[in-house]
């Protein structure tokens, strides 16, 4: 059985904290020739994951773009909660997108888009919403502007509302998740994960799981036969840890 490993780094925005080690994580994983997957908020206004210190604009990445060191996602739009509709995936309440008719949504997305042409030069080609949080609409927008959605549970891409997905399912190389050896696995990091004791982690993963390691562009090109037995015992594990742990700890 054969396990494929991808990284993305979510909130990646103007006045982001910790940005010094962000462009650590970028080169370690140069190191290993991996692009990671940075989701950039266009128009961010939560103000809880910027820091007023920060000077970080998301066009101190264009030096990675043109080199071809990293592949960027559109994150939303602002990053800012509205509604408690759970979406999809049914992972939370907190949602940018979900509950919100499909010309708002195209809207957000849309003016998402054309923020990254106009600061990065860049017309992303993958896409995905803060808080794991999307619904039809979402979707259907996503497949009009040819959009991969970086989420969804399951161990292998799959495709949906004519929506390609690349599922991601390990928060910060999550070893309960390694019981299951084949398949697809995102590791997704926030910019304050990124401490000098993580950056050691990722290292030493890296060095242990070299030959799992692949970029985005090559997922689609993966011959992987799939294990939908696998696969259906995966997405009730998956929710069976979530929801005790909610149980556990009241949440």
């Amino acid at each position: 059985m054969t396990q494929y490993n991808l990284f993305r780094m979510d909130d990646v925005c103007d006045n982001m904290p910790n940005s010094q080690n962000v462009i650590k994580f970028i080169k370690l994983l140069n190191k290993y020739n991996i692009k990671p997957l940075l989701g950039v908020i266009p128009a961010v206004k939560d103000e809880s994951i910027k820091e007023k210190k920060s000077i970080f604009r998301i066009e101190d990445l264009k030096p990675f773009i043109k080199t071809n060191q990293i592949i960027i996602a559109l994150h939303g739009y602002e990053h800012r909660y509205h509604y408690g509709n759970k979406g999809i995936l049914k992972l939370n309440r907190n949602s940018e997108f979900s509950g919100l008719n499909i010309e708002i949504q195209e809207k957000m997305i849309k003016s998402g888009i054309n923020i990254l042409n106009k600061r990065l030069d860049i017309t992303p080609k993958y896409f995905f919403a803060p808080a794991h949080n999307y619904d039809e609409n979402t979707l259907v927008i996503l497949n009009k502007y040819n959009l991969i959605n970086v989420d969804g549970i399951s161990l292998y891409p799959f495709e949906y509302f004519g929506v390609k997905h690349i599922p991601q399912q390990k928060n910060q190389l999550n070893p309960k998740l390694d019981l299951f050896k084949h398949g697809i696995f995102v590791n997704h990091f926030h910019p304050k994960d990124i401490t000098n004791k993580k950056l050691q982690e990722i290292n030493d993963f890296c060095l242990k799981n070299k030959n799992s390691l692949i970029n985005f562009e090559n997922v689609h090109k993966l011959k992987i036969k799939r294990n939908k037995v696998l696969d259906v015992l995966f997405v009730c594990f998956y929710y069976f840890k979530l929801y005790l742990y909610r149980f556990l700890h009241n949440t």
